[in-house]
């Protein structure tokens, strides 16, 4: 889905009962969006991992809903409120605001459900 930068992948987690399979080396703009209690993702996880990526890209809000607005035009009112409530787990997360948002911040993101 997208190209290098501004992808989002989901996959289904490895259950006790599976064999592990060797994990590859995550490249260096990937983030791994994982559920703390090995069930489930919920919009507040994956808020709160995107939250932390933009604090390390030194991102505001308001600098954030820029950067969508300029890599989806369709989200010409993006707004910093939206992104807000998206990063705070107030608003849940679509497949098309998940590659938006990973675009935006140049990463590869992987979200385990």
């Amino acid at each position: 889905m997208g190209d290098e930068h501004g992808t989002v992948s989901f996959s289904d987690p490895v259950l006790p009962s599976e064999p592990e399979q060797p994990q590859a080396e995550p490249d260096s703009n990937e983030l791994r969006v994982v559920a703390p209690d090995g069930v489930s993702c919920s919009d507040s996880d994956i808020g709160l991992a995107l939250a932390r990526e933009c604090e390390r890209q030194g991102l505001t809000t308001t600098a954030l809903a820029e950067r969508i607005r300029a890599v989806a035009p369709d989200r010409g009112r993006f707004s910093q409120a939206q992104v807000s409530r998206l990063l705070n787990g107030k608003q849940g997360w679509r497949s098309p605001t998940l590659r938006n948002f990973a675009k935006a911040l140049g990463i590869k993101l992987v979200v385990t459900y």
